[in-house]
């Protein structure tokens, strides 16, 4: 599948210009308690040189696993590398003294998806907020359009605040502006892509986890696991564009997920991109726009990509109970051979039936590509 680089990087140089609005920043909650459970010489994520993880444990059930020790858990690098963890906390949406609380960006994607999707989205979120009158964590809603995007700052766990924004402001929600055809979903992956980088940039940088839900079908770019960049700066390109987007996603401590209001049909119809791109983008050689779909990112995120069974309400939940109970781990990564060098990660947790979720793909050193 040859790229079309021309009107890539066009659009990539920025073309595709949206109205933006601000968000404004959370405040940490007063009287805070220290995080529990802290490992041994626990240390803040923010030293020099360190990574780290937002752990979400659950068992069999589903349910969040706590009172973990830092012996319990082990990472992995490149699936044969164990690495040193320098600490564990053990934290909760609540927020401690030196962590806030969880805060969540619930972005309604009114581009990517068909006029049936669009309003099958917009009448399921109304209900949601109808449903849940006191949010369990501080929400901002995010209303993306062809126009740009309109945004309810600051985050507010106040449901029925939220269900009167969204219901003055979706009266026009499909303004389907962009052309039919590979032109088309390019444009519209565009300005999915420009809309995750600036709420990541604006978001990120408040201290404490955030969650992204994105609720859309995702961007429909078609491809087969073998695409053929024009040149080897096209694939460099499309290779630092991953490693961008995963690297922002991680210091900025967002975990994404994303609930495709299509149904299941749909899920088994991406399984396959699944299986071929969730692992990682490991070497531009391989660069494939598969690296970049939304459901791919969500789970190299640490979350997830959800398929909708007719109640986006719980699907909603799902997600946001994840902050509830958690854990954070920290580890001093290996010098990387050279810039935005890629690794595997894996977390695993030594008890029965217990299962750990987090970011699956690290990119090192990668402010050292940006300078090239």
């Amino acid at each position: 599948m040859k790229l079309r680089s021309a009107v890539y990087f066009a659009l990539a140089a920025g073309l595709i210009c949206m109205p933006m609005a601000g968000f404004a920043r959370q405040d940490a909650p007063a009287g805070a308690q220290p995080a529990a459970n802290s490992a041994p010489g626990a240390s803040n994520s923010s030293q020099a040189g360190a990574v780290s993880l937002d752990v979400y444990v659950a068992d069999k059930s589903g349910a969040p696993v706590t009172g973990l020790q830092a012996s319990d858990f082990k990472l992995t690098l490149d699936k044969k590398q164990q690495q040193n963890i320098v600490s564990v906390r053990a934290l909760a949406s609540a927020g401690t003294a030196d962590d806030p609380p969880a805060v969540a960006v619930l972005v309604l994607d009114n581009v990517c998806g068909s006029i049936l999707t669009v309003s099958q989205e917009r009448q399921m979120l109304d209900k949601y907020f109808d449903e849940n009158g006191q949010l369990p964590i501080p929400i901002y809603l995010v209303i993306l359009t062809d126009q740009g995007m309109k945004i309810h700052t600051p985050a507010t766990q106040d449901g029925k605040v939220l269900k009167d924004f969204l219901d003055a402001n979706t009266n026009d929600l499909h303004n389907l502006l962009r052309p039919d055809g590979w032109t088309g979903e390019m444009e519209r992956a565009q300005v999915s892509w420009k809309t995750l980088d600036y709420i990541t940039s604006q978001v990120g940088p408040m201290p404490g986890r955030k969650l992204f839900i994105w609720l859309s079908p995702g961007w429909n770019l078609q491809t087969n696991g073998q695409w053929d960049g024009a040149s080897k700066s096209d694939e460099q390109q499309l290779y630092d564009h991953a490693a961008k987007e995963l690297t922002a996603l991680r210091t900025g401590r967002v975990t994404l997920y994303q609930i495709d209001p299509w149904g299941p049909d749909h899920e088994m119809k991406f399984a396959p991109i699944y299986e071929a791109f969730v692992k990682g983008l490991e070497n531009p050689k391989h660069a494939d726009y598969g690296y970049l779909l939304l459901q791919i990112l969500a789970i190299q995120s640490g979350g997830q990509a959800l398929y909708l069974s007719n109640n986006m309400s719980s699907l909603i939940t799902k997600c946001l109970d994840e902050s509830k109970s958690y854990y954070t781990l920290t580890f001093n990564p290996p010098a990387g051979d050279h810039p935005t060098e890629y690794h595997s990660v894996e977390v695993q947790v030594d008890k029965p039936g217990a299962k750990a979720r987090t970011r699956t793909v690290y990119y090192s050193n990668p402010a050292a590509a940006a300078a090239k």
